[in-house]
């Protein structure tokens, strides 16, 4: 009898002990959930601020790398399409279908408006089409642009056909002065400065277009005038020699040769 009376009271007293060590642990685990539910909106709350108040730097950079590779391929884009019109305006003004060519020309423009090849096809164009005004523009525009023989003397020969040949006449001078190796700016000026009334500055612009191009006979038969023009017998008959080299069947110049060397004996 005493023995289950001991066993009794031993459950007993190990059931109070395990409920009190229940009741301490449920109380633990409630504290920490309250720290947890009070911590947690403070750390939501300056979160929140610091994201207002000072925007993240790697988003600022994400945003600027993407404005940047769209400017890149907006560019890239522009470039495709610039040089896909221009190889359609080639093609078109080869074929001397002159408005369509105007058209992708244009178009061309629209993508680069400083395009060079593009504002000196449509300056040809139109100096073809004796659309005088608008070749001026656009050599004009060349020469502005970039300075260069070719935009110069082209821009002179649209002035020369609208007769404002002092102006022409500059700009041909310009050209020389960029790039003097070529004969033809030479003779271009020549005539200028002979519708001037220039004549001696005439004949110096064709002697150096002739040295340029010593076996063009056009040029050495245009010499013969100015140098019979100003008497300059001895230069004449180097130049007759010079024609009879190059042609020797010319009679005319074997002549005029002959003749001059019996008159100055």
């Amino acid at each position: 009898m005493l023995y289950w009376i001991l066993f009794i009271i031993s459950l007993i007293i190990l059931f109070w002990i395990f409920w009190k060590r229940w009741k301490l642990t449920k109380r633990s685990l409630v504290f920490e959930q309250e720290l947890e539910k009070k911590a947690k909106p403070d750390f939501e709350e300056i979160s929140s601020k610091e994201s207002i108040s000072h925007p993240p730097a790697f988003e600022e950079i994400r945003l600027k790398r993407k404005e940047e590779q769209r400017a890149r391929d907006e560019k890239t884009r522009r470039i495709q399409e610039s040089k896909k019109a221009f190889k359609q305006a080639e093609l078109y003004f080869s074929k001397k279908d002159y408005a369509v060519a105007e058209k992708y020309l244009l178009q061309v423009l629209s993508f680069d408006n400083d395009h060079l090849d593009a504002n000196f096809k449509l300056g040809l164009l139109y100096l073809q089409q004796e659309n005088l005004p608008r070749a001026e523009f656009f050599f004009q525009k060349l020469t502005d642009l970039k300075p260069h023989p070719l935009y110069y003397s082209n821009l002179a020969l649209t002035l020369y056909q609208q007769n404002r040949l002092l102006e022409a006449s500059r700009l041909y001078e310009k050209a020389i002065e960029l790039d003097n190796k070529e004969a033809s700016r030479f003779v271009n000026l020549a005539h200028i400065y002979k519708e001037l009334g220039e004549k001696e500055k005439a004949l110096l612009a064709f002697e150096e277009a002739s040295r340029l191009d010593s076996r063009n006979l056009d040029y050495l038969w245009t010499l013969a005038d100015y140098y019979q023009h100003f008497s300059k017998w001895t230069n004449l008959k180097d130049v007759f020699r010079k024609i009879i080299e190059l042609d020797p069947y010319n009679e005319k110049a074997k002549n005029q040769l002959a003749y001059l060397e019996e008159q100055t004996k």
